[in-house]
Protein backbone atom coordinates (compact mmCIF):
# COMPACT_ATOMS: atom_id res chain seq x y z
CA UNK A 1 0.00 0.00 0.00
CA UNK A 2 1.44 3.37 -1.00
CA UNK A 3 0.74 6.53 0.97
CA UNK A 4 1.40 9.83 -0.80
CA UNK A 5 1.11 13.51 0.15
CA UNK A 6 0.36 15.43 -3.08
CA UNK A 7 0.88 19.09 -2.19
CA UNK A 8 2.19 20.74 -5.34
CA UNK A 9 0.74 24.03 -6.46
CA UNK A 10 0.64 22.86 -10.06
CA UNK A 11 2.95 21.61 -12.73
CA UNK A 12 6.53 22.79 -12.55
CA UNK A 13 8.35 24.26 -15.52
CA UNK A 14 8.69 21.47 -18.05
CA UNK A 15 6.86 19.03 -15.79
CA UNK A 16 4.42 16.79 -17.57
CA UNK A 17 2.58 15.44 -14.51
CA UNK A 18 1.17 16.80 -11.29
CA UNK A 19 2.23 15.23 -8.01
CA UNK A 20 -1.15 13.52 -7.89
CA UNK A 21 -0.62 12.00 -11.32
CA UNK A 22 2.84 10.79 -10.27
CA UNK A 23 1.44 9.36 -7.02
CA UNK A 24 -1.24 7.45 -8.91
CA UNK A 25 0.75 6.40 -11.98
CA UNK A 26 4.29 5.88 -10.71
CA UNK A 27 3.78 4.99 -7.04
CA UNK A 28 0.34 3.37 -7.52
CA UNK A 29 -0.84 5.13 -4.33
CA UNK A 30 -3.87 3.68 -2.59
CA UNK A 31 -4.16 6.53 -0.08
CA UNK A 32 -3.33 10.19 -0.59
CA UNK A 33 -3.14 12.63 2.32
CA UNK A 34 -4.43 16.20 2.45
CA UNK A 35 -4.71 16.84 -1.33
CA UNK A 36 -5.10 20.56 -0.71
CA UNK A 37 -3.59 21.66 -4.01
CA UNK A 38 -5.13 19.32 -6.51
CA UNK A 39 -6.90 20.06 -9.77
CA UNK A 40 -10.28 18.91 -11.06
CA UNK A 41 -8.57 16.42 -13.37
CA UNK A 42 -6.65 15.07 -10.35
CA UNK A 43 -9.93 14.41 -8.54
CA UNK A 44 -11.23 12.53 -11.57
CA UNK A 45 -8.01 10.50 -11.77
CA UNK A 46 -8.21 9.63 -8.04
CA UNK A 47 -11.81 8.50 -8.53
CA UNK A 48 -10.93 6.39 -11.59
CA UNK A 49 -8.01 4.75 -9.75
CA UNK A 50 -10.19 4.01 -6.72
CA UNK A 51 -7.71 5.61 -4.32
CA UNK A 52 -8.77 7.21 -1.05
CA UNK A 53 -7.93 10.67 0.29
CA UNK A 54 -7.43 11.50 3.98
CA UNK A 55 -8.32 15.13 4.73
CA UNK A 56 -7.44 16.98 7.92
CA UNK A 57 -9.49 20.17 7.96
CA UNK A 58 -8.17 21.56 11.25
CA UNK A 59 -4.57 21.13 10.16
CA UNK A 60 -5.43 22.78 6.84
CA UNK A 61 -6.78 25.79 8.74
CA UNK A 62 -3.86 26.02 11.19
CA UNK A 63 -1.29 25.88 8.39
CA UNK A 64 -3.27 28.28 6.18
CA UNK A 65 -3.48 25.83 3.29
CA UNK A 66 -6.01 25.81 0.47
CA UNK A 67 -9.01 23.68 1.48
CA UNK A 68 -9.14 20.22 -0.07
CA UNK A 69 -12.02 19.99 -2.59
CA UNK A 70 -13.95 17.50 -0.47
CA UNK A 71 -17.25 18.44 -2.12
CA UNK A 72 -15.82 17.72 -5.57
CA UNK A 73 -14.23 14.47 -4.39
CA UNK A 74 -17.55 13.26 -2.97
CA UNK A 75 -19.32 14.25 -6.20
CA UNK A 76 -16.87 12.11 -8.21
CA UNK A 77 -17.10 9.14 -5.83
CA UNK A 78 -13.69 9.46 -4.17
CA UNK A 79 -13.50 7.71 -0.80
CA UNK A 80 -12.74 10.60 1.57
CA UNK A 81 -11.59 9.85 5.13
CA UNK A 82 -11.23 12.37 7.96
CA UNK A 83 -7.91 12.45 9.78
CA UNK A 84 -6.80 14.48 12.76
CA UNK A 85 -3.54 15.91 11.46
CA UNK A 86 -0.18 16.01 13.13
CA UNK A 87 0.02 15.95 16.94
CA UNK A 88 3.09 18.19 16.62
CA UNK A 89 0.82 20.95 15.26
CA UNK A 90 -2.68 20.31 16.71
CA UNK A 91 -4.14 17.92 19.24
CA UNK A 92 -5.73 14.86 17.61
CA UNK A 93 -9.46 15.12 18.31
CA UNK A 94 -11.90 13.50 15.92
CA UNK A 95 -14.96 15.16 17.47
CA UNK A 96 -13.46 18.59 16.78
CA UNK A 97 -12.35 17.46 13.30
CA UNK A 98 -15.92 16.45 12.46
CA UNK A 99 -17.39 19.76 13.67
CA UNK A 100 -14.69 21.84 12.00
CA UNK A 101 -15.16 20.07 8.67
CA UNK A 102 -18.90 20.72 8.78
CA UNK A 103 -18.53 24.39 9.75
CA UNK A 104 -15.59 25.14 7.43
CA UNK A 105 -17.21 23.80 4.28
CA UNK A 106 -20.52 25.45 5.23
CA UNK A 107 -18.60 28.73 5.54
CA UNK A 108 -17.01 28.16 2.13
CA UNK A 109 -20.48 27.73 0.60
CA UNK A 110 -19.74 24.07 -0.16
CA UNK A 111 -21.77 22.31 2.54
CA UNK A 112 -21.23 18.63 3.18
CA UNK A 113 -24.15 16.59 4.49
CA UNK A 114 -23.70 15.54 8.15
CA UNK A 115 -24.23 11.86 7.29
CA UNK A 116 -21.43 12.13 4.70
CA UNK A 117 -19.09 13.65 7.31
CA UNK A 118 -19.89 10.82 9.74
CA UNK A 119 -19.05 8.32 6.99
CA UNK A 120 -15.75 10.14 6.44
CA UNK A 121 -14.98 9.73 10.15
CA UNK A 122 -16.05 6.09 10.39
CA UNK A 123 -16.96 3.66 7.60
CA UNK A 124 -14.81 5.19 4.84
CA UNK A 125 -11.66 4.12 6.69
CA UNK A 126 -12.63 0.49 6.10
CA UNK A 127 -12.40 0.91 2.34
CA UNK A 128 -9.22 3.01 2.51
CA UNK A 129 -7.33 0.58 4.72
CA UNK A 130 -8.91 -2.56 3.24
CA UNK A 131 -9.72 -3.64 6.80
CA UNK A 132 -12.95 -4.82 8.39
CA UNK A 133 -13.38 -1.74 10.60
CA UNK A 134 -15.68 1.26 10.83
CA UNK A 135 -18.91 -0.72 10.45
CA UNK A 136 -21.07 -2.57 12.92
CA UNK A 137 -21.49 -5.91 11.23
CA UNK A 138 -20.56 -9.56 11.25
CA UNK A 139 -16.85 -10.09 10.65
CA UNK A 140 -15.93 -6.49 11.42
CA UNK A 141 -13.74 -5.47 14.35
CA UNK A 142 -15.99 -4.19 17.14
CA UNK A 143 -14.77 -0.60 17.53
CA UNK A 144 -17.70 1.38 18.91
CA UNK A 145 -18.23 4.76 20.56
CA UNK A 146 -21.42 4.94 22.64
CA UNK A 147 -22.79 8.47 22.94
CA UNK A 148 -25.08 9.78 25.67
CA UNK A 149 -28.23 11.32 24.27
CA UNK A 150 -29.19 13.18 27.44
CA UNK A 151 -26.33 15.72 27.48
CA UNK A 152 -26.32 18.93 25.48
CA UNK A 153 -29.85 18.60 24.13
CA UNK A 154 -29.09 15.59 21.93
CA UNK A 155 -32.33 13.88 23.02
CA UNK A 156 -34.34 16.83 21.59
CA UNK A 157 -32.86 16.55 18.12
CA UNK A 158 -34.85 15.04 15.26
CA UNK A 159 -31.67 14.47 13.27
CA UNK A 160 -29.09 12.72 15.42
CA UNK A 161 -26.42 12.77 12.67
CA UNK A 162 -26.65 16.56 12.42
CA UNK A 163 -26.35 16.96 16.17
CA UNK A 164 -23.34 14.65 16.38
CA UNK A 165 -21.58 16.56 13.61
CA UNK A 166 -22.45 20.04 14.87
CA UNK A 167 -22.53 19.67 18.64
CA UNK A 168 -21.37 16.39 20.15
CA UNK A 169 -18.26 16.54 22.29
CA UNK A 170 -16.28 14.42 24.73
CA UNK A 171 -19.01 14.89 27.36
CA UNK A 172 -21.37 12.87 25.16
CA UNK A 173 -19.02 9.85 25.07
CA UNK A 174 -20.30 7.21 27.47
CA UNK A 175 -18.12 4.24 26.45
CA UNK A 176 -15.46 3.37 23.90
CA UNK A 177 -14.88 -0.20 22.73
CA UNK A 178 -11.85 -1.27 20.72
CA UNK A 179 -11.89 -4.77 19.22
CA UNK A 180 -14.89 -5.49 21.43
CA UNK A 181 -13.15 -4.55 24.69
CA UNK A 182 -14.25 -1.55 26.69
CA UNK A 183 -11.37 0.91 27.03
CA UNK A 184 -13.28 3.88 28.40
Amino acid sequence: MSLIYPQSHGRGVGAWKTQTEMALDFYRADILFHANYIFDEDVKAIAERGSSVVCCTRLTQVLGLKPAPIDLMIKHGVNVVLGTGSPMVISPNMMREIETTYNFYMYLGKPIEPVEILKMATVNSSKALKEKIGVIGEGYRADVVVLRLDIGGLHRMNDVATFIVKSACELNVLHVYVAGKRVC
